[in-house]
């Protein structure tokens, strides 16, 4: 579980967890709650807490159609870039990760590509959603 400072605009701290019941690991696919903090310690934290999925690049087409995190490998920068732009035309996914070793995560989205030095990745969806911008979570 990951808890970060206040969504942008909210008092109010905020937690992330990976959800047991849903995620499919073996499938590449982890679904993840998120919500106030401490969210409920209970087997599902979807049901009380807003979800989304994350998939790895190489789970199956169906996931990744209706991923909203779609996480990639990549071994340099231009390729890293290449894989955001390429993997952020699928339907669902709203943000693309791929973590470059020695150089951070290449971030891929609506709004363009981004390079962050420190980022927790699984974070970075919520906070999106919730008004923030890379910059301010990389912080």
């Amino acid at each position: 579980m990951c808890e970060h400072r206040a969504l942008p605009d909210s008092a109010d701290a905020w937690a992330v967890t990976r959800c047991p019941v849903h995620s499919r690991p073996v499938a590449g696919v982890t679904v993840w709650a998120w919500g106030p903090a401490p969210l409920a310690a209970r087997r599902c934290p979807c049901a009380v807490a807003d979800r989304f999925v994350v998939a790895h690049a190489s789970a199956s087409a169906g996931w990744l159609a209706s991923a909203d995190v779609v996480v990639a490998d990549a071994p340099d920068l231009r390729c890293a870039e290449k894989a955001a732009r390429r993997l952020g035309r699928l339907p669902g996914c709203a943000l693309v990760v791929v973590p470059v070793t020695g150089h951070g995560v290449v971030v891929g989205g609506r709004a363009g590509l981004f390079l962050a030095r420190e980022l927790c990745a699984v974070c970075l969806y919520p906070w999106l959603v919730g008004g923030g911008s890379v910059a301010d979570l990389a912080r």
